[in-house]
């Protein structure tokens, strides 16, 4: 896994971020903090057991995208919105600095980065069909496919679907 990271890092220019793995079932990753001195990859061991080299590249080079793209502001507003009253007038601001398209020009950008670009839609769809990942609302932005709970399940499983769509198009 860290020489998977530090090959894509040292190909593409990205910063190299410190590596975590998580004990989950579910398909996912995440990135948070900084770009450069402070950026986290985390994998789930669901992941690393159900996705061959070709897909956990891809999922890698997605969330190493993600983080030169720039997590930090939506972090700072789920940070903000944790506090009495800010919810309401944080809640759109995130949804649309998280949103679909962004999401979506961030899994092209990694899919063409990737010796085999199908590999990201493929990762999406186990991610999509598998077990979901039991983690905050908060972190939601942080990960490649964002936690499944309640109404919002459905709604996940369709925007994750269309990304898979999207890639399907490259």
């Amino acid at each position: 896994m860290e020489n998977l990271v530090e090959g894509l890092c040292t190909t593409h220019g990205f910063h190299q971020p410190s590596v975590h793995v998580v004990e989950s079932s579910a398909i996912n990753a995440a990135s948070f903090g900084l770009r450069r001195p402070a950026a986290h990859l985390v994998v789930t061991t669901g992941a690393l057991s159900s996705l061959n080299r070709l897909e956990i590249e891809a999922v890698v080079a997605r969330q190493l995208c993600a983080i030169r793209r720039g997590v930090t502001f939506p972090t700072v507003l789920a940070s903000v919105s944790r506090l009495p009253g800010a919810a309401p007038v944080t809640a759109g601001l995130a949804a649309r600095v998280s949103g679909f398209d962004t999401v979506s020009e961030i899994d092209v950008q990694a899919a063409r980065l990737t010796s085999f670009p199908p590999a990201l839609a493929s990762a999406l769809r186990g991610a999509a069909e598998g077990p979901g990942l039991n983690t905050s609302r908060a972190a939601a932005h942080l990960w490649m496919v964002a936690p499944q709970r309640d109404a919002s399940a459905v709604r996940e499983r369709s925007s994750t679907l269309q990304r898979i769509d999207v890639l399907s198009e490259i």
